[in-house]
């Protein structure tokens, strides 16, 4: 039995987001969580854009919601995107 064909490369960008669980329970000045709803919306709305700038529109959005507050646990995001090769 032979080795398995290679993968063909990816046609389009694909775009993971790891995120800790202090991203979704940022609490905003009226007590509202930011949640998991509010995260994905603005991760499908930065899908087109760098991991750095995902990464940087997800905190953004975060902060915007915070509205003054401080996180209350720590927040860290990481994006790993998979790019169609350049030749």
């Amino acid at each position: 039995m032979g080795a398995a064909p290679p993968l063909p490369p990816p046609l389009l960008t694909d775009t993971v987001l790891v995120m800790t669980d202090g991203l979704v329970e940022a609490v905003n000045p009226n007590g509202e969580l930011f949640g998991y709803g509010r995260a994905a919306e603005h991760f499908a709305a930065l899908t087109d854009r760098s991991a750095a700038e995902v990464v940087d529109g997800m905190f953004e959005a975060v902060e915007g919601f915070l509205a003054g507050n401080a996180p209350q646990d720590d927040i860290t995001l990481v994006a790993i995107q998979s790019v169609p090769p350049t030749c």
